[in-house]
């Protein structure tokens, strides 16, 4: 997609997602369950994204979406639909307490600019949810993607 914007400048954007609490719902779950959840999150997936978009899981909780000829604000759109559709299958959860709740997942997204490393890209989208306590509703976060010079002079406090 990197190089299709180059040559044609149709914009995408990447979402990372994470399953909120797998290292717990490990815990208390079977391998077959832990399974059957993250099957259901890649079958959800397939309902929320267009047919062009592409899906992928990537191993140990991490759902990657290219979400392509769109912007951050339709990737956003795309991760509220399978908010939603997740909502409408009732996906559930029993808690470390053993209370059931709604399975939730935290999410990120990013628009990549021409001459972006892929894995750059993906790493900054897994340090944003790492550095987040987000639960609920909010669980969207938005990453501004900005050129290596933009970074390098915020890391060096030139900015």
């Amino acid at each position: 997609e990197l190089d299709r914007f180059a040559r044609q400048g149709r914009s995408f954007c990447l979402a990372l997602a994470h399953i909120e609490g797998f290292e717990d719902m490990k815990l208390k779950h079977s391998n077959s369950e832990m399974h059957g959840y993250l099957r259901l999150i890649a079958d959800l997936m397939k309902l929320s994204i267009r047919s062009f978009d592409d899906a992928y899981y990537m191993g140990e909780n991490e759902f990657v979406l290219c979400l392509k000829q769109t912007d951050v604000s339709g990737g956003i759109v795309a991760l509220e639909r399978l908010r939603e559709e997740m909502e409408k299958q009732n996906v559930t959860v029993e808690n470390a307490k053993g209370e059931i709740e709604p399975l939730r997942l935290m999410c990120c997204v990013a628009e990549p600019f021409e001459g972006d490393n892929v894995n750059e890209v993906l790493n900054n989208l897994r340090n944003s949810l790492d550095e987040q306590d987000v639960k609920g509703n909010d669980s969207v976060l938005q990453y501004q993607e900005i050129s290596p010079l933009q970074r390098y002079m915020q890391e060096s406090g030139s900015v």
